[in-house]
């Protein structure tokens, strides 16, 4: 099966939310740089694992959007491609391959039919009293538990289906 389309895609949709969580403050772009040879190893692992997913459960087309973010997301952790610019650190507690992975995932889960991301209810979501706090055990489960990339997949499932309700996650995805 050729995934150069997707590999693409995925390639893309990472470096464009690197810069848009660079350029919010939400990553530090001063101290931190995606390393391009560690997205390449990132996207192909996904693709990999994407393959795997999808034999295992006997998907013929498309693994819906949740599935996509929950694999990418395990995949981003797995080789952390936003590494120190010179091998140095400016700040000792760096969570910006979390905060990728997690935002990332969310905008895959919003994306709607016509390939569009719904903007307004990832905003909905970020502006919740209890997104902070949800955030925050997110990333600390992504630093420092354990978790497969199909737990992370139901999660965005979960997130998907009750946050992202008018987007369909069953035709979203690779």
């Amino acid at each position: 099966m050729d995934y150069r389309e997707i590999k693409e895609k995925r390639v893309f949709s990472l470096v464009y939310m690197a810069r848009q969580l660079v350029t919010a403050g939400m990553i530090d772009g001063e101290n931190y740089v995606l390393n391009a040879d560690m997205l390449s190893s990132v996207v192909e692992h996904y693709v990999q694992d994407l393959a795997n997913l999808k034999s295992r459960y006997g998907i013929s087309g498309k693994a819906n959007s949740a599935k996509v973010a929950g694999l990418m997301a395990g995949a981003l952790m797995r080789y952390r491609p936003l590494l120190p610019v010179n091998g140095r650190a400016g700040i000792a507690s760096n969570d910006g391959n979390e905060t990728l992975a997690i935002y990332h995932g969310l905008a895959i889960c919003a994306i709607q039919s016509d390939g569009t991301i719904n903007y307004e209810e990832i905003k909905k979501f970020v502006n919740n009293p209890k997104f902070g706090e949800w955030l925050d055990r997110f990333k600390y489960l992504l630093g420092n538990r354990n978790y497969t990339p199909e737990n992370l997949a139901f999660v965005f499932d979960t997130v998907g289906s009750f946050i992202f309700s008018e987007v369909d996650l069953e035709k979203n995805g690779d």
